[in-house]
């Protein structure tokens, strides 16, 4: 009697396998399923059949690494994937098909490891990377911002607000001198300085701006105050020596630039009308022997 050979062994052992398999109505093996059915989620790798990680009744153990489809997935990376499928906003599909993944890998870890894993590295690590793009369930939707009802400040116009120094008290009552430069071809290009002395300093935009606006409120008082307090015009910078330009704190030329023309001639006639009536020449120079009190009367 001949005895088979180790290939005809083989051959016999495969037969038996596969005849012990029932396929199910489809054809296919029970408990599988088709790519369509697969969430996208686990979509973006294929899950190798899976393979035992212990070779038990194996004669000889593989001497070449396992496909990386066929390597289970790692303790860390299950539990990452169970609080992402907790918190993020996938599909109630994909959340279904994890939850029975992650159920199978950890009846895998309750045998001791041994057989089908049910969760391979790879398709964990697609399903991790997929989950995480992903908003969180208890995310909202993002809240608009309030919107502040304080104005816009923005730069005063030439026309609000001329080129020229100022003097004006800040928030604890102290007199304040400023230089507001605009640019000679761009005029709405704007620029605040600080006078201390012979010198000044620019003050920050920010803060600027706030000084800007109170000055442009009414610039014509701080342009005739900064006249007062030094003896010179606020615009071109001359002194005040005529008896009319030091009344009224301001060249009679320049003033104009902050009144409209009639009230201008108005209040140049009753500074005219004033120093009249103290007998002096409104024409004239300023003079020690005037005896007349040119103080700013910022209401003429």
């Amino acid at each position: 009697m001949n005895r088979p050979t180790a290939a005809q062994i083989s051959a016999n052992r495969r037969a038996q396998s596969i005849g012990s398999i029932r396929l199910d109505s489809r054809g296919e093996l029970p408990g599988s399923r088709r790519r369509s059915e697969v969430p996208a989620e686990f979509r973006s790798v294929e899950q190798a059949p899976a393979a035992p990680t212990r070779y038990l009744d194996a004669p000889v153990r593989p001497s070449t690494p396992l496909p990386v489809a066929q390597v289970p997935a790692t303790d860390a990376q299950v539990n990452f994937l169970r609080t992402l499928v907790r918190d993020r906003a996938i599909s109630d599909e994909a959340r279904e098909h994890a939850e029975q993944r992650i159920a199978r890998w950890d009846a895998w870890v309750t045998r001791g490891r041994i057989g089908d894993f049910g969760l391979s590295k790879s398709v964990a690590s697609a399903a991790i990377s997929k989950c995480k793009e992903h908003p969180f369930r208890s995310q909202t939707a993002p809240v608009a911002p309030a919107v502040s009802e304080q104005p816009r400040r923005e730069v005063p116009s030439p026309e609000q607000l001329p080129a020229g120094r100022y003097a004006i008290e800040n928030a604890e009552g102290e007199l304040r001198f400023y230089h507001v430069w605009r640019g000679t071809e761009r005029p709405t290009f704007v620029k605040l300085y600080v006078e201390h002395g012979p010198d000044s300093s620019e003050v920050p935009f920010k803060s600027a701006l706030s000084i800007l606006a109170r000055l442009a409120a009414d610039p014509a008082t701080a342009a005739r105050r900064y006249g007062a307090e030094i003896g010179s015009c606020s615009v071109c910078s001359r002194r005040l020596t005529n008896r009319l330009s030091r009344l009224l704190s301001i060249g009679p030329v320049c003033g104009g630039r902050f009144y409209v023309e009639d009230d201008w001639s108005a209040i140049k006639e009753s500074g005219r009308e004033r120093l009249r009536a103290a007998g002096l020449d409104p024409k004239g120079e300023v003079d020690e022997s005037d005896n007349f009190d040119y103080s700013a009367d910022l209401d003429i």
